[in-house]
């Protein structure tokens, strides 16, 4: 895809196969959320698409077009939330609804140095009614959470840190340089779990020696499910 832009700015209807993502305007500049419809072995850019929404910003974002649900989230912790058709409709993405600080968390919004003061927002997802959203750096500086919002009160729903060694059993150690980086998240409604990929690192080292392997897994977890009975499973 020409204009692409980042890869946490996509999503896919499985059933008719489009694809959603943030696409760039070659000449203008102008960057915009859209959808196209995939097909193998294209390239494709942004005359292709089936319809365009304005973004003043690049934004990550999430669809569920089961519930018809669109929710993105920028640098600065703000969240947008609308339906997709609504989205269509506007051609332009809505005011935001709310900003994550708002829920204790403190969001590194000019790329400040961290030592564990700031919020390194990754990703968000969607699934009904509720949002996610995964926070904590590469660098092992500051918590790795998993928070989730109702959209409809906008409350805070749950917020769980996941815990090297006992969410995700690490063979190289944070103190030996390994990383336990929170990435996408999503909810998969055939097996009823959260699911959230993880960029772990491991390796080994003997001084300055070492050899390292990143690489990324994804975790599925029903733990939360008690706490989010309004997603629709069809």
């Amino acid at each position: 895809m020409k204009g692409g832009d980042h890869g946490g700015a996509f999503g896919y209807h499985e059933s008719n196969h489009v694809i959603y993502s943030l696409v760039e305007d070659p000449v203008t500049r102008q960057k915009y959320v859209g959808a196209v419809t995939y097909h193998p072995d294209q390239v494709v850019n942004i005359n292709d698409f089936l319809w365009l929404a304005k973004v003043s910003r690049y934004v990550r974002f999430a669809t569920d077009p089961l519930a018809d649900g669109f929710v993105a989230s920028d640098g600065l912790g703000n969240v947008y939330f609308v339906q997709l058709s609504d989205l269509k409709q506007t051609a332009a993405l809505p005011a935001p609804a709310f900003n994550l600080n708002a829920f204790g968390l403190k969001i590194n919004a000019n790329g400040n140095s961290n030592a564990g003061q700031f919020n390194t927002l990754q990703s968000n997802g969607v699934a009904g009614p509720y949002a996610f959203f995964t926070l904590g750096n590469a660098d092992n500086a500051d918590p790795r959470l998993i928070v989730a919002i109702d959209l409809r009160d906008k409350q805070l729903v749950f917020r769980h840190e996941i815990v090297p060694q006992r969410d995700v059993q690490l063979k190289c150690s944070l103190g030996n340089g390994g990383r336990l980086e929170p990435e996408g998240i999503y909810y998969d409604r055939r097996t009823s779990r959260l699911v959230v990929g993880i960029n772990r690192t491991e390796g080994w080292a003997l001084g300055r020696l070492g050899f390292w392997q990143t690489h990324s897994e994804l975790y599925a977890t029903p733990l939360f499910n008690s706490l989010l009975p309004d997603i629709p499973l069809r």
